[in-house]
């Protein structure tokens, strides 16, 4: 993300970068939005793809919710998806 923007909405998809990820934060304005699904490791139990380096493990999500204490989180979850993948999926809000 560049330097010095704030945002109000994050949006990330199948793209894992666990240091990006805990850097959201602080990008957003007040009461700005972070959406973030990626595959998680079972995932592999019915597709081949992502690789194993792509996918949060399981429960990480939570792990990594944790970390996000100026964030309210909205919803979090990880199951198999209508889309066939077994994804974890994260809505969180920047609290002021």
């Amino acid at each position: 993300m560049p330097s010095g923007r704030t945002w109000d909405i994050a949006f990330i998809q199948l793209f894992l970068d666990r240091e990006l990820i805990r850097k959201i934060p602080n990008s957003l304005n007040a009461d700005g939005l972070l959406l973030f699904a990626q595959p998680t490791r079972i995932n592999l139990e019915k597709h081949p793809h992502p690789s194993e380096r792509f996918l949060l493990g399981a429960g990480e999500i939570y792990s990594l919710a944790d970390e996000f204490s100026s964030m309210r989180i909205l919803n979090i979850d990880e199951q198999w998806r209508p889309s066939g993948r077994h994804e974890a999926w994260l809505v969180a809000q920047k609290v002021n």
